[in-house]
């Protein structure tokens, strides 16, 4: 992610290692105006590409919304002709048009310079300038129709003194209309009966129409829009499931399925059995070509009863609509989807390394999940224990992650990330699966191990909203840092808490629960720090609170993640709305997952409209959670994204001689920055 004002026009992204930085406006050189003759040009964006350690392919995006005229990329590579590289336009349903550049990498690309211009729609001429344009991988990319204003304070580059210019018949601008399909709004909408007993047969019926879809007789529905659906396209529809089986025998996905015509309604059944008595999830996610990007999910939530009630209560439908961020293009993404039924559990995989082409992959492991996490946790901890030090630690983490990788990860997608290793800088795990520490999976050798962290892994939750701009404004930056006594000292919280306080954030007081749940009510705050101790267990989650305590833990007051449910409550996805907070919990084990059904923080702030959140998978050390704290926020000021600023803060803690720096994760978009107001 480039770095820039706090208002930038384009973003800008690469894949296979390299780096794309913003740079201070420059003249245009002479060969990029002889482009245009007799016109104004203005340049409103200018990055550079930096190249990784071993160069390699790779893919550079730039995503403008188009203003009110023709944006155009220049791309300039040493000591090479301009090339001019036009936008594939990406439409969202109901939100402004987006530009995507796409420029394929090679590896003596090192110093390209990315020029973003914005030029008058009349400059555009039918003739093609020869040997101007620069080829997309795909089909030619459109420019937009239409005229542009430019953002405050971009100004109009005039040509150099004594600056020639080719006649208008060979440095033309090509006209290239928009050659991608309208798209059109549509519907999907699921249904199933809210009250199953248990073994019972049910169907799960999908519908996808133009026009919004209401629910079916007797039946759990819920219904989202498509977004950035292109007609005539097929779509894909597959069903994901927690406590209910498909029927031997019948489809668990369709592939193929037509796009409605006009007035048209387009039928999907999935055929089910029901588990045991509890709840029962079913989620559709649509899809649409390769992408690993979903159009919808729409997930119903059921009950599976011995004996239904006569006057069954209305069951929890949720939906939500996933639009194709075009600022992720170039960005090597791993989806990772889950169906679990009783003590089975099973993993869809999709890699995609930027260069469009997904991967798929699956995996059944044979033990079950609960009993899976539950041990190896609680090997983790034992290992924190009794390693006898940092090294020690280190070698048994190491072991574990191999593990993991053993377990979980299917051979050929191991190996294919091992090949792409200089690649996947920045990974982003798009999944809703939050209880398997993914950073610790180790692809390499126990003794030069390799863990997914490394890469800068982040993860995105595609049931909530991740903004790409979160804020961190003056007086709305709080903190918790509680003071311990007796074994339960921690000797770094009071530096932590005066780190804070130089980014502007201010203590919460009293600090204790009330004082918690009343911040968490008001809303009217951006950032929300917590560092201290925390406790995970069967009964769920809780900050530890106390200024003393000499009788352990058992005995410290404490806010549980259950509170949240009231102080924080689930709101649904809305990504016009408000950027939401970010939220870091520096804390033993409050990045966990809901493994025993009890209350999870990172689930709850996440559904509750955090922006991000930041927290530890298991025990930190005192001094590399400093370390981590102090770099993370460091990082984000100078205008890293919060992935990148987790992977600098994770080597930091590492460097601190402490193998703690892997229980680090972080659930934000893989291109968010945080802007920093005085």
């Amino acid at each position: 992610m480039v770095t820039g004002p706090a208002e930038p026009l384009a973003d800008a992204s690469a894949s296979g290692g390299w780096r794309v930085e913003r740079i201070p406006p420059e003249p245009l050189p002479p060969e990029v105006l002889d482009l245009f003759p007799d016109v104004s040009v203005r340049l409103a964006e200018a990055f550079v590409l930096l190249s990784p350690a071993a160069p390699g392919p790779g893919t550079a995006t730039v995503a403008a919304p188009f203003p009110d005229s023709s944006l155009v990329l220049v791309v300039l590579r040493p000591g090479g002709t301009p090339e001019l590289v036009s936008a594939q336009t990406d439409h969202g349903f109901g939100e402004p048009a987006v530009g995507v550049f796409r420029i394929r990498l090679g590896k003596h690309d090192g110093g390209t310079r990315l020029l973003l211009l914005a030029i008058r729609p009349e400059v555009l001429a039918e003739a093609p300038a020869p040997g101007r344009m620069a080829p997309l991988p795909a089909a030619p990319a459109p420019l937009p129709d239409g005229a542009a204003s430019l953002p405050d304070g971009a100004a109009a580059v005039p040509p150099p003194n004594g600056a020639t210019r080719p006649s208008p018949e060979v440095a033309t601008l090509p006209r290239t209309r928009s050659a991608s399909p309208p798209h059109v709004p549509a519907w999907v909408a699921a249904d199933m009966p809210s009250v199953l007993r248990p073994e019972a047969r049910a169907r799960v019926t999908v519908r996808i129409s133009r026009t919004e879809l209401t629910a079916l007789p007797d039946s759990a529905h819920a219904a989202r829009p498509l977004l950035a659906a292109v007609p005539g396209e097929p779509l894909r529809l597959k069903l994901h499931r927690r406590n209910l089986q498909v029927v031997p025998g019948t489809p668990d996905r369709f592939d193929d399925v037509p796009f409605p015509e006009e007035a048209e309604v387009v039928e999907r059944t999935f055929e089910v059995i029901a588990g045991a008595p509890g709840p029962a999830e079913a989620t559709v996610v649509v899809k649409q070509g390769t992408s690993v990007y979903s159009l919808a999910e729409v997930t119903l939530v059921v009950e599976v009863a011995d004996a239904p009630p006569a006057d069954p209560p209305p069951a929890e439908a949720d939906a939500w609509t996933t639009a194709p961020d075009p600022r992720m293009a170039g960005t090597p993404v791993l989806r990772i989807d889950e169906d679990v039924f009783g003590d089975s559990w099973r993993f869809e995989f999709d890699l995609e390394l930027g260069d469009g082409l997904p991967r798929h992959y699956e995996s059944a492991p044979a033990m079950s999940k609960a009993a899976f996490l539950d041990a190896f946790f609680a090997r983790i901890d034992e290992s924190w224990r009794d390693a006898g030090g940092a090294d020690g630690f280190a070698s048994r983490l190491a072991q574990l992650g191999t593990e993991l990788a053993d377990a979980l990860l299917p051979a050929d997608l191991v190996a294919d990330l091992t090949g792409a290793w200089e690649q996947i800088d920045g990974l982003a795990l798009l999944s809703t699966e939050a209880s398997v520490p993914w950073e610790l999976a180790q692809l390499g050798e126990p003794s030069a191990p390799r863990y997914l962290g490394e890469t800068g892994l982040g993860r995105w939750a595609y049931s909530v909203v991740h903004p790409h701009r979160l804020r961190a404004r003056a007086g709305r930056c709080r903190y918790l840092c509680p003071s311990y006594t007796g074994e339960l000292a921690l000797t770094q919280t009071a530096r932590e808490a005066e780190f804070l306080s130089t980014l502007g954030a201010s203590a919460i007081e009293p600090g204790d629960a009330a004082s918690l749940s009343s911040l968490l009510r008001a809303g009217g705050f951006d950032l929300l720090h917590f560092g201290g101790h925390g406790a995970s267990d069967a009964e769920g989650q809780r900050l530890l609170l106390a200024a003393v305590a000499e009788a352990g833990a058992a005995a410290l007051p404490a806010y549980p993640a259950s509170s949240l449910t009231a102080d924080f409550p689930r709101r649904r996805p809305d990504p016009k709305a408000e950027p939401g907070p970010v939220v870091v919990l520096n804390a033993c084990g409050l990045a966990q997952g809901a493994r025993t059904g009890a209350d999870a923080f990172a689930s709850a702030f996440l559904a509750g409209g955090a922006g991000a959140f930041v927290g530890c998978m298991w025990s930190v050390g005192d001094r590399p959670a400093l370390a981590f704290a102090e770099t993370f926020y460091s990082a984000l000021r100078s205008g890293r994204t919060v992935c990148e600023a987790v992977k600098a803060a994770r080597q930091k803690a590492r460097a601190e001689g402490d193998a703690s720096w892997l229980a680090y994760t972080a659930y934000a978009h893989p291109l968010a920055t945080v802007e920093f107001s005085p």
